[in-house]
This record gives C-alpha cells, structure tokens and sequence, in this order.
C-alpha cells in the first residue's frame, strides 16, 4: 500500500532596503497553486519601508526575523537558511517573483524521485538478496 507523500518548503527570503519590490515577492509565493509552505525572512537591518512593508501582510505562514544591525549578505543568506522548518528549501531573493506553479513543479518531481527510488532500492536489494548474498548475509538468514 503506498502512502501519500507531500513535500513541504520553506521559502527563505533574505533582505535589505527591497521594500519597493518585497510585497509583489511575497504575493507571489502566497499565490502558488501549491499551499504546503512557510516564507522566512531574514530583515539585514533595512533602513527603507521593507519590514514595514512584510508587516502588512498577516499570513501566518510568514515568519520574519529582524537583525540588530547589518550582518552581511552570506551571513543573512546563512541565518535565514537556519530558521527554516520544512523539508525542502527555496530560497528567494527579495526582488524576484515565483510563477504560480514553481512549488507544485517541484513538489511533483520530488514525489516522482522519491517513488523512483524506493522502487530502485527495492530492486537492488533484491537482486544483491539473490545474486550476492555473501555481500548481505542474506545466505544465513534463509536457513
């Protein structure tokens, strides 16, 4: 019996004065036919509208975090990366938009990866199972 399998994301957005183009990213992922995400944000200390702008939407889905002061892009890049708590990560920048079927392409092929391989493990542990059973001790167990 095979069980449904649905991947989950963290889209993970850091970043600095974007204000002017942070509400369309966001919408942009709110949008996706597919639902089964959270949006992180990492906020480097902006000095323009861009929390202010993030703070507009209400979608408990998106989770912002404020630094002190301006830590860096990489270490933004890293610490925005850490705070995410799907299985899978995309990352955004803050003046890029997702077409609304991004997560769904990708949910789909992560299913049809993940089917792929189970049944190749299968596979190859049945003919290691029959043809090398000195390799698994399968040899032993069936006496």
């Amino acid at each position: 019996m095979s069980q449904s399998y649905e991947p989950s994301f963290s889209v993970c957005i850091p970043i600095y004065n974007h204000g002017r183009f942070i509400s369309d990213t966001i919408q942009s992922v709110l949008d996706q036919s597919y639902q089964n995400f959270e949006i992180v944000i990492a906020d480097n200390a902006s000095t323009d509208d861009s929390v202010a702008q993030i703070e507009k939407f209400k979608d408990p889905r998106i989770k912002l975090y404020r630094n002190r002061y301006n830590i860096g892009f990489a270490p933004n890049l890293q610490r925005v990366t850490s705070y995410a708590s799907k299985d899978y990560l995309n990352l955004l920048s803050s003046d890029d938009q997702m077409k609304p079927n991004t997560l769904e392409t990708y949910a789909k092929a992560i299913t049809s990866l993940k089917d792929f391989a189970r049944q190749r493990s299968t596979l190859v542990r049945r003919y290691v199972d029959e043809m090398a059973p000195e390799l698994t001790g399968a040899s032993r167990l069936r006496r």
